[in-house]
């Protein structure tokens, strides 16, 4: 399974050429998902397509009294091992330049499948949804990274392109052209001249080009420059009144919860909200919020309070039969895109990757750190876990583009040895390093780029992983 994961996953770091690999006839594992259901912890078949709601709509509590209507939908594809909540930012950005939630949309497709056919169809769907719900007869297409493959493989049938006004190409390999069975799709061609996990980056003849000088792969998706370029290339050149994401009241947030890379939804579980002590990570008082997970994997919306660090506990999705525990940074402005990743099962190719970790130990605690926005690169990010520091050349090099840490006692010994866990060494993205804590122990503070999140070291086989996000 491992030989197999490693040649599908460098399939699909070839991001545009994923319907190459899905039809190359070469053998895909029986255990994977296209040969069977991947074993989602709730059991749910096949991912839904994103056509539930926009990110806010029908939640008129959400709806920001500023938004005007009118705008063309925007669609996002996101990339690799990813979900929705890449374009968290943007989607903030462009809601604060007055785009209404229900012009706002995600797919959340299954980048571990390479089955293009099957993510075309999705985005049919979430496209058709858009247009029947805003009225307009095109919509905005982006896409990152994969998203960008298959942003392109999308557009080269001429009753799809038809439906796209304009394309956003972000941090994925270069193009002969723009968008379009005959390249008549304006295209916006976002790239990273840092971005290590891209070789064959540049600009796209033709194509509106922007290059950022410093960005890694995934910011290029989140940085303030790539929302500027995108909203003056959606509105007629017209520059947005800001890029900032600024603090409103009253705060609502919202998501989904899916499994990792294959985002499949986790329809029987629970969301839980509590408060937190930001000094002890400690919940302060009694749950805020109490939500049950959709067919879609959507919850929400959940009024929240700013100026305090959040729990978010999700159960009725079994990693051993434990829980999981998101602990978030303040919340400054409501988000519809709080995305909360359950733990796929070892019959996956995420699972098969995440197999090695103790989850059901008992004298274990598990902690995950998710920098959401950006990677941790060595030189040029901080990240310390009480007092030690992850953030170093031989963890966090350019290469490795990590966004995911996973902290645990990999040889058992009950020491922190410092190194990354080998099985993790040939991806991208996720990382893994040998760290103990000592179960059911002192807090545990994770400090990134100057902000701190104080979480508890749980034991994992008892009371589930502590994931700390930092946005």
């Amino acid at each position: 399974m491992t030989v197999r994961l490693l040649a599908h996953l460098g399939c699909a770091l070839a991001l545009t050429a994923l319907a190459a690999c899905a039809s190359d006839g070469g053998d895909v594992d029986a255990t994977g998902p296209d040969a069977a259901s991947p074993d989602s912890a709730d059991g749910a078949d096949a991912p839904a397509p994103d056509v539930a709601s926009p990110d806010g709509a029908g939640d008129a509590d959400a709806t920001p009294a500023s938004c005007r209507s009118g705008h063309r939908p925007v669609v996002f594809a996101h990339g690799l091992l990813a979900a929705g909540d890449t374009w968290a930012p943007h989607i903030q950005r462009f809601i604060e330049n007055g785009y209404c939630p229900d012009e706002l949309y995600r797919l959340d497709w299954n980048t571990l499948d390479f089955d293009t056919d099957t993510a075309a169809a999705q985005l049919d769907a979430l496209i058709a949804h858009a247009l029947d719900v805003t009225g307009a007869s095109q919509v905005e297409l982006v896409g990152h990274s994969a998203g960008g493959g298959l942003g392109y493989t999308f557009t080269s049938a001429p009753e799809r392109a038809a439906l796209i006004a304009h394309y956003a190409h972000f941090a994925s390999n270069v193009q002969d052209g723009p968008a379009g069975a005959d390249g008549q799709i304006p295209t916006l061609n976002v790239w990273s001249e840092a971005d290590a996990i891209i070789k064959d980056k540049g600009d796209i003849p033709g194509a509106t080009n922007l290059t950022l000088a410093d960005a890694d792969h995934y910011e290029v998706a989140t940085r303030p420059e790539s929302f500027a370029a995108l909203y003056a290339f959606f509105n007629d050149g017209e520059a947005p009144q800001t890029t900032e994401i600024t603090p409103l009241e009253p705060i609502f947030v919202s998501g989904k919860v899916l499994a990792l890379g294959e985002n499949l939804p986790a329809a029987s579980a629970t969301v839980r909200v509590y408060e937190l002590d930001a000094a002890t990570g400690a919940r302060v008082g009694d749950a805020v919020a109490e939500v049950s997970v959709d067919a879609d994997g959507a919850y929400g919306p959940i009024e929240v309070r700013s100026g305090r660090p959040h729990e978010f506990l999700v159960s009725g999705v079994t990693v051993g039969g434990q829980p999981l525990h998101y602990y978030r940074e303040p919340f400054i402005r409501t988000n519809p895109a709080v995305y909360l990743r359950t733990l796929p099962g070892p019959d996956s190719l995420a699972g098969a990757l995440l197999d090695s970790i103790p989850f059901s130990d008992p004298d274990q605690s598990i902690i995950v750190v998710f920098t959401a926005s950006q990677a941790t690169i060595a030189g040029r990010d901080t990240l310390t876990v009480d007092g030690t520091a992850l953030s170093t050349e031989a963890l966090a090099s350019p290469a490795r583009t990590a966004i995911a840490w996973f902290l645990y006692d990999a040889d058992g010994d009950g020491q922190s040895g410092g190194t990354a866990v080998p099985q993790f060494a040939s991806f991208p993205f996720l990382n893994a390093v040998d760290t103990w804590f000592e179960p059911g122990g002192p807090p545990v503070a994770i400090t990134f780029d100057g902000r701190t999140l104080v979480v508890p070291a749980l034991r994992a086989g008892l009371d589930g992983p502590v994931i700390a996000t930092f946005d």
